[in-house]
């Protein structure tokens, strides 16, 4: 079997990966199928058709035949200043539509009847191009042709989505979550019956969930049920359906039990019945409210949406920023909630006329955030007619009005391109956006979205500001599906560079600097204290844990606004880091991922997930891990040998590893690509016949243990030894894979002929099976895997050492080559040969089969990922940039969100309050009261001494500011000043810095600055004081 690239059905793998972990194998294949016709190139229609498009449906079509105006510039991110007034907002979005996607046709049409909507599986209005009535004309027909209707807008910071996909629309998966298996502890024979799970792993069943079975002995009539209904009881057993007083018994021996997806069927009503009463459509009878601070929002919002149509259908335009258009559109809301009344449609006991006014004296601009996040959700929603995810029922609205401004502004137009934004928010911010300086650590899938709003908003695109972005990534094949800056052409070369690059086409005015750089501790040479306290704020776009956590202690420490957001597939959330005024980044941690116990991987799967697991670790011990060892030994022995010992947790684990080493040596000095084969074949033996035939005579099948138990229950499936069959595809796969990654790393040529590499696997002869004492890992006894035989261990060591000195290989270590994993090459059987590795270790334990797709997703831990989520969470974002530059400060005035496109869910809220650090009256370590000094300080709070001081002198300003007694100072953990030590009495008079670099002698004082951890007694309290860190300046800023 030849390692290829996979086209499933037409679909690159390469190129969808990331999606394909998030929508499955099998909704790409519907999705390429899909032909779809979205209306309106302004901002919302370009990023819908942007992050579609990037899905990968097999057609796109654009209408939209409004000429570009000036005004396009705040939100269509493919207009340029050349295509005002001369071409139509579809001509001038087409071709870098085109460009994004080599796989989707996308197509312009100049005209559009009603007959034409046929033509499309789904067709989305994103512009007033027609007025209501038209609308809802448009939809009927639709209706009648099962053709999807979407409806989207936005009225400058305010818009609203809706969905209609017919009456009679399946649901195939309803929440895109992965179904959950669960070993089965027992299986009552009742009605209805409960079912006991392991008790060392909590099940995630809801009620009305459906779940089937497999591999249950004794209750066999499990083994054929159709999906039945659960009903939750506890964390460790529910309730099943079914009438089982006539079942088996069940025998202990385990069996699992797997959540189903079964089919909805879901009713949707037409545009003119929700308009009307659209709480008839909704999910619970109500209008959701996105943030629950503002209840009754949604409900206000519809209306005034209802009265800005009416507007549009008597005036044939939007309303324009007057009091006379105001009036207006609140007068058709005022007769529109009356009329309502009397028709059991929506209507409001009180009319929020300030809501009103600001959904109608903007409404004519549209501005990137709120086009971003529309445009993630309205693409997304397209998908969902895969029968993906639960759609949209049927309404979302959602407003940003807290960003306005409070007072006075001159919305006069300039007759450029921010003309939309300064509509909203007038000219004095548009102007403080222009100024700000700011910097984006990450330049993927995130940082793509976040420069183009950067360009869109003006942020940065002045003399005075700036924008910096730095990504130490280049661009890979897997990228261009979500990061949408990027093309083909771009592959290997710097993310930073090119987005930067794109972004300053977007806006020739952008004052844009990449840089292709880590940030950490190595790089604040060059992001210095300067640079950080020159930012206006910071935005978090990169995926790496330990450098958030970096780049949010950084913000802490110069007391910088902090844009954080992350997503996960269809989930997304994000969280506003405000100085002195809410929690960081750092005070909320994630759960950790659930690991898998050693026993299991080693010797007890039961799962898929637990074979690729062992396949990928399989791969590193023996093609990373062998040949490094390797290596090093060839490059320096002696050198070598001493750090092995030193670094070794034990000398049975020295012995391991150099008998590895030999040989891996061995067959350097003589192979060729028929003894890599041969080699492979001794694997297969080992792996999979001989070491199960082990593990089979130290526990037999009927073997019970010392609690009379079966040793081969619940989670511990009784294997089976694999015979070598060269007819076997699944079996070659892995002597090739294996073949050729052994030629690798010996440096000899690879062959890809699996006739003669099936031949000499069938002639390697192999040595009879003979049974040999191993050890087994069982659950709780890791740990003395390696305990005793050190004697004999030393002893094996020297004799190693010895026959591999007396061999005198006549090779270097440049002629070794350690593999280093790369997922995203199918051509050089890395995948192959951790999914044929997986696939016969589950035909060991009698485990379900995969495909190799899902081999690469596990093994090469592919974080699921979307366009559509990314953009959405970044226009979420970007709203909060007008905050800033305002002075916001107010923490009620900020929103974080968790959202999650797949149900849909969105729920936004107030940011956490910063946690004030205060006198402990008995803290259990030391025994004693510890005073917080100054009382209810926070993580931002630091104390900035001037120096130069010496101890003495620091001690004395210290208690001039508060009644301490400095006793000790500290860098992090590390103790260099201790008063209580008599030795460094003789520091009282040496300057702080001096003490500093004569403990830590090799490191070189770039900063100013110290930060010192202060230690010391209360003066008038006499107990422990716990104090912000210290800023001890001891240089003048040059």
């Amino acid at each position: 079997m030849e390692s290829t690239a996979h086209s499933t059905e037409g679909i690159d793998t390469n190129l969808y990966s990331r999606q394909i972990g998030t929508f499955g194998i099998e909704t790409m294949g519907k999705l390429i199928k899909m032909n779809v016709l979205i209306v309106g190139l302004r901002g919302v229609g370009v990023e819908t058709a942007k992050n579609l498009i990037l899905a990968g449906p097999r057609s796109v079509t654009l209408y939209d035949p409004t000429i570009v105006q000036w005004g396009d510039l705040s939100s269509n991110f493919y207009t340029r200043e050349e295509h005002v007034g001369k071409i139509s907002r579809a001509d001038a979005s087409y071709d870098k539509l085109q460009e994004l996607n080599p796989y989707v046709k996308v197509s312009v049409i100049t005209s559009l009847t009603t007959e034409d909507h046929a033509n499309y599986n789904v067709v989305c209005y994103t512009e007033l191009l027609h007025n209501i009535d038209q609308l809802i004309e448009i939809n009927e027909f639709t209706r009648a042709k099962n053709v999807g209707f979407i409806l989207s807008s936005t009225f400058g910071p305010s818009g609203f989505a809706f969905l209609d996909y017919g009456k009679e629309f399946i649901v195939t998966d309803a929440d895109g979550e992965d179904t959950k298996s669960f070993v089965i502890k027992d299986a009552t024979r009742t009605n209805p019956m409960v079912i006991h799970v392991d008790p060392k792993k909590r099940h995630t069943y809801q009620d009305d969930d459906f779940v089937s079975f497999r591999e249950v002995s004794g209750m066999t009539e499990l083994n054929s049920l159709p999906p039945s209904k659960v009903k939750f009881l506890t964390g460790f057993k529910f309730e099943v359906q079914v009438d089982a007083t006539g079942f088996g018994e069940f025998d202990g021996k385990g069996g699992l039990v797997e959540d189903v997806k079964v089919p909805k069927k879901v009713e949707f009503h037409s545009l003119k019945q929700a308009l009307t009463n659209p709480l008839a459509a909704t999910k619970y009878g109500m209008l959701e409210a996105p943030d629950l601070r503002f209840w009754g929002r949604s409900d206000q919002l519809h209306l005034a949406f209802s009265g800005i149509f009416d507007f549009h259908k008597t005036q044939g335009r939007l309303p324009g920023n007057n009091e006379e258009d105001f009036q207006s559109v609140l007068a058709s809301v005022k007769r529109i909630n009356e009329e309502n009344k009397a028709s059991e449609g929506l209507t409001l006991e009180e009319i929020d006329e300030v809501v009103i006014k600001n959904a109608t004296l903007y409404s004519r601009a549209c501005i990137s955030p709120m086009a971003a996040f529309f445009g993630g959700i309205i693409a997304q929603e397209i998908v969902k007619y895969t029968g993906k995810y639960s759609p949209l029922k049927q309404w979302l609205h959602y407003d940003i009005f807290e960003t306005l401004p409070k007072g006075e502004a001159n919305r006069e137009p300039l007759g450029g391109r921010y003309d939309d934004q300064i509509l909203v928010y007038g000219r004095e911010v548009q102007e403080k956006l222009s100024k700000v300086k700011t910097f984006m650590v990450g330049a993927g899938a995130l940082g793509c979205e976040y420069v183009k709003a950067f360009a869109l908003m003006g942020v940065g695109c002045s003399a005075e500001g700036k924008v910096t972005v730095t990504d130490n990534d280049n661009i890979e094949v897997s990228n261009l599906n979500r990061q949408f800056l990027f093309r083909k052409n771009n592959v290997g070369d710097s993310k930073a560079r090119v987005a930067c690059s794109i972004a300053a086409d977007i806006n020739r005015n952008l004052n844009v600097e990449s840089q292709k750089l880590f940030v950490g501790p190595e790089t604040e040479s060059i992001f210095n204290d300067d640079f950080w306290e020159s930012l206006s704020f910071v935005v978090n776009a990169v995926d790496n844990l330990k450098a958030r956590l970096y780049v949010d202690q950084r913000c802490v420490w110069f007391e910088k606004p902090l844009l954080e957001s992350g997503t996960l597939g269809t989930k997304a959330n994000s969280q506003m880091v405000i100085p002195h005024v809410t929690q960081c980044y750092g005070d909320t941690t994630d759960p950790p991922e659930e690991g898998i116990p050693m026993c299991t991987l080693r010797n007890f799967p039961h799962l898929i997930e637990h074979c690729i697991e062992w396949g990928r670790d399989l791969f590193n011990r023996l093609f990373v891990d062998r040949a490094s060892e390797a290596l090093g030994y060839l490059d320096k022995p002696d050198t070598y040998i001493a750090q092995l010992k030193k670094q070794a947790q034990s000398l049975s684990e020295v012995k391991e590893t150099l008998e590895e080493v030999q040989k891996f040596l061995e067959i350097k000095k003589s192979a060729d690509f028929s003894r890599c084969v041969q080699i492979a074949r001794e694997y297969f033996e080992n792996f999979f016949n001989q070491t199960i035939q082990n593990l089979l005579h130290m526990f037999p099948v009927d073997y019970v243990d010392e609690k009379g138990q079966l040793f081969w229950s619940g989670s511990k499936r009784a294997p089976n030894a694999l015979s070598f069959n060269p007819e076997d595809p699944l079996h070659i796969h892995f002597i090739s894979a294996t073949a050729n990654l052994i030629a690798f790393n010996m440096g000899i040529p690879q062959s890809r002929d699996l006739q003669a590499i099936a031949r000499i696997a069938a002639e390697t002869p192999i040595a009879a099976f003979t049974p040999k004492k191993i050890h087994v890992d069982l659950e709780g006894e890791e740990s003395k895997a390696n305990e005793g035989a050190g004697s004999e261990d030393e002893e094996r060591i020297k004799q190693i050492l010895a026959e591999i000195q007396a061999s005198n290989y006549q090779f270097s270590s440049k002629e070794v080559f350690p593999i280093e994993f790369e997922k995203d090459d199918d051509k050089n059987f890395h995948i192959d040969f951790i999914h044929a590795s997986s696939g016969l270790r589950a035909r060991n334990y009698r485990i379900a089969e995969h495909d190799q797709l899902k081999t690469k997703l596990i093994a090469g831990k592919i974080i699921p990922a979307i366009a559509t989520t990314t953009a959405m969470i970044t226009g979420c974002v970007s709203a909060e940039i007008y905050k800033f530059v305002q002075g916001i400060t107010e923490i009620e005035q900020f929103k974080n969100a968790n959202i999650n496109l797949a149900i849909p869910q969105f729920v936004f809220f107030e940011p956490t309050p910063v946690d004030k650090i205060v006198t402990e009256e008995y803290n259990e370590e030391l025994m004693g009261k510890v005073r917080a000094v100054p009382d209810k300080y926070t993580i931002y709070d630091k104390i900035v001494v001037q120096g130069p001081l010496t101890m003495e002198q620091f001690n004395a300003h210290i208690k001039s500011l508060y009644p301490v007694n400095v006793s000790q100072l500290y860098k992090g953990r590390e103790n260099f000043y201790d008063w209580y030590n008599g030795a460094h009495a003789k520091y009282w008079t040496t300057p702080i810095e001096d003490i500093y670099q004569e403990h830590f002698k090799d490191e070189v004082i770039q900063q100013r600055y110290l930060l010192l951890k202060v230690m010391g007694d209360h003066l008038e309290e006499g107990c422990e004081v716990k104090m912000p860190p210290v800023k001890y300046v001891f240089k003048q800023k040059q």
